[in-house]
């Protein structure tokens, strides 16, 4: 199985729209929508002036991590079946979000039946 990680960093949001637990966990399920992800559970939380919204998906997850008095927003999309549909979520949150830049990382692993395979044994457990 391949796993596809994308991570979308955006600079000078509109702090309005990513001040609101409520308004992330609207644009994660917007996304998830979007990019034809089957939603299994979704959460929106504030820790202080952090805030996050998350959804577990069939697929893997999609989680959005706001720090407003920053004006960042960080977007983080797992899929497992292929980069093509987590670009797609990623571009809907890009289209909801006002901002002047952005900054993207992206692996890809393949995970093998046995993924502790190769890991050392105190690892194990």
């Amino acid at each position: 199985m391949e796993v596809v990680t994308i991570y979308q960093w955006f600079y000078d949001c509109d702090a309005e729209q990513i001040s609101s637990s409520k308004n992330l966990e609207k644009m994660v399920c917007k996304a998830i929508t979007a990019a034809d992800f089957k939603l299994m559970h979704s959460h929106a939380a504030s820790y202080g002036s952090y805030l996050v919204a998350l959804a577990v998906v069939a697929e893997s997850h999609l989680i959005l991590h706001a720090e407003p008095h920053k004006k960042e927003l960080v977007a983080e999309i797992a899929s497992c079946v292929g980069a093509e549909r987590a670009q797609v979520a990623i571009n809907v949150v890009k289209n909801l979000v006002k901002h002047t830049r952005t900054k993207t990382f992206s692996t890809k692993h393949q995970h093998h039946s046995d993924p502790f395979d190769s890991w050392p044994e105190a690892s194990k457990s």
